[in-house]
């Protein structure tokens, strides 16, 4: 009896308590990402200003590919009026050979918005890393 109480209290406490799920991009995205060899950046930096910018250095596409497809990432629900700690939102285009390949959005350094994803934001697990530094030193 006991033992049936305490599974039970052990398995409403884990319901409670749950840490959001770790998620990952799709490996099917995975293997387009690691093709890209142009990326081309649209959106706002930390203090508001605007950002336009190519990349075509293939040690910084590197990088960059580097941290989207080996970061793991934790599931953030998406609510209507979010507030992030960063006021920086870059639309990212990755190509290769001309097509596109993906976009996706960087919001706050560190939070992947994948298209087509209506139910929550990926937020890197490494919260101090920013995931456009490797772009954004050569803008």
């Amino acid at each position: 009896m006991k033992f049936a109480l305490f599974v039970c209290l052990t398995l409403i406490g884990s319901m409670v308590f749950a840490d959001t799920p770790d998620v990952s991009i799709p490996e099917a995205n995975i293997k387009l990402i690691k093709t890209t060899d142009c990326v081309d950046v649209t959106g706002t930096n930390d203090l508001g200003g605007a950002e336009n910018f190519t990349i075509h250095n293939a040690k910084a596409i590197a990088q960059f590919v580097q941290f989207l497809t080996s970061d793991r990432y934790t599931a953030v629900p998406k609510l209507p009026k979010p507030e992030f700690k960063s006021l920086s939102s870059y639309k990212v285009r990755l190509s290769s050979n001309g097509a596109p390949v993906l976009e996706l959005q960087v919001i706050a350094d560190s939070i992947l918005d994948l298209p087509n994803e209506t139910s929550y934001y990926m937020e890197s697990d490494r919260h101090s890393d920013n995931l456009m530094a490797p772009l954004l030193r050569l803008r």
